[in-house]
């Protein structure tokens, strides 16, 4: 994740920017748009081509999405045997304590209702941890 810092000498991610600027929805936002994405991913297109042209890989838009997962559940489960678990998923209490906008307390991110949605989308228990499942669909196992 890139990180920007803005005038109040706060350095924030592009994710929690994203958030910010959604009222605190980013994630379900996103869980919203997945099935859009899986048919519509023009905007996908150039960096699966860039991949094929620089390294001789065939790489079409489907591939490029599976490396991207399969890259992510590599990523969790070396932090879930590095002793992270779920009970460390969490974003800053300024995206879920904070209401991005204050008169309106429903901007605050709702963790305890986006996870499960989020664990269950990435083909995860409800404890956060990739099932056998997916880690065959993704060849790792």
């Amino acid at each position: 994740m890139y990180s920007t810092t803005y005038s109040k000498n706060t350095s924030v991610t592009s994710g929690e920017r994203v958030a910010g600027r959604c009222g605190g929805g980013a994630v379900s936002l996103l869980l919203k748009a997945l099935p859009a994405l899986k048919i519509n991913s023009l905007f996908l297109m150039p960096h699966a081509k860039a991949i094929k042209y620089a390294t001789g890989i065939p790489m079409d838009t489907g591939s490029f999405v599976r490396w991207g997962e399969r890259g992510y559940n590599l990523e969790r489960m070396y932090s879930l045997r590095e002793g992270l678990t779920g009970a460390d998923d969490s974003l800053p209490d300024r995206l879920t304590r904070v209401p991005q906008v204050e008169s309106r307390p429903d901007t605050v991110v709702p963790m305890d209702k986006m996870l499960p949605k989020y664990y269950k989308i990435r083909g995860w228990d409800p404890s956060g941890i990739p099932t056998d499942k997916t880690l065959r669909k993704l060849g790792l196992i």
